[in-house]
C-alpha cells in the first residue's frame, strides 16, 4: 500500500502517536527527502517517496532499506543517536507505530539532540568559532583514517567518477533553468572541472 504522508504526519504531530511522553509541540523539520519530527528525548525521520535519480525512495521496500542502511552506517559513528527502524502500521484511519494492521511505513527512530547545537544555527547565532570547524575537522580525519575501505570505495575519488556526477547534476537540473534555476547562475562544467585537471 502507498501511504499518502499528509494523514501520517498529521498523526505523528499528536502525542498520543507515541509510547513515550512528548514536548509539545512537535516540531516537524522538512527537508528535499525527508520528514523529522522532534518529541522532546526522540526524534522520527521518514524518507519522503521521491526519486530524484540520485536517491531512489519511491517504494515502501527501498524506504525499509535505506533508513536500515542509514542505521547500520550511523550506528559506527553515532550509537547513541540511531536507535532502530521501527514499521508503522494501519487500522481503519489510525497510524500506529509498532502496530499491528496493514504495514505502510518504515520510521528511523533517533535520540534527540539539541537543535541549537546544530552548526547552522550556531553559525546562524554567531556562535560558531574557528576552534569548532578545526575540531569538526580533525574527527572528520580520524574517521577517514580508521575506516574501512576498498578498491570500490577509492573508485569514486577518480577523475572520470566525478565528473560523471558533475555531468549528471547539470543533465538533471538543466529542465529547471527558467523555473528554479538561473542559465546566469549555472556554472560551466569546463570552469568547474578545472581544479581536476
Amino acid at each position: 500500500m502507498s501511504v499518502t504522508f499528509s494523514p501520517l504526519i498529521e498523526q505523528m504531530q499528536k502525542p498520543e502517536f507515541y509510547p513515550h511522553p512528548v514536548r509539545e509541540p512537535i516540531q516537524l523539520i522538512q527537508t528535499h527527502a525527508s520528514s523529522v519530527l522532534l518529541t522532546g528525548n526522540y526524534a522520527y525521520k521518514l524518507k519522503k517517496s521521491v526519486d530524484f535519480g540520485f536517491l531512489d525512495f519511491s517504494t515502501l521496500s527501498k524506504r525499509q532499506y535505506f533508513l536500515n542502511e542509514e542505521l547500520r552506517m550511523n550506528q559506527v559513528i553515532a550509537p547513541d543517536i540511531y536507535l532502530a527502524v521501527l514499521p508503522i502500521t494501519k487500522i481503519g484511519e489510525k497510524f500506529i507505530l509498532e502496530g499491528t494492521g496493514e504495514l505502510v511505513e518504515y520510521v528511523l527512530k533517533m535520540s534527540q539532540f539539541p537543535q541549537e547545537t546544530l552548526l547552522i544555527n550556531m553559525y546562524e547565532k554567531g556562535t560558531l568559532t574557528e576552534k569548532h570547524i578545526e575540531e569538526l575537522g580533525k574527527v572528520v580525519a580520524c574517521f577517514h583514517e580508521e575506516t574501512i575501505t576498498n578498491e570500490y570505495i577509492r573508485s569514486f575519488g577518480e577523475i572520470e567518477k566525478i565528473k560523471s556526477a558533475i555531468d549528471e547534476n547539470y543533465d538533471r537540473t538543466k529542465k529547471y533553468i527558467g523555473i528554479t534555476q538561473n542559465q546566469n547562475n549555472m556554472m560551466r562544467r569546463d570552469n568547474l572541472l578545472i581544479p581536476f585537471c
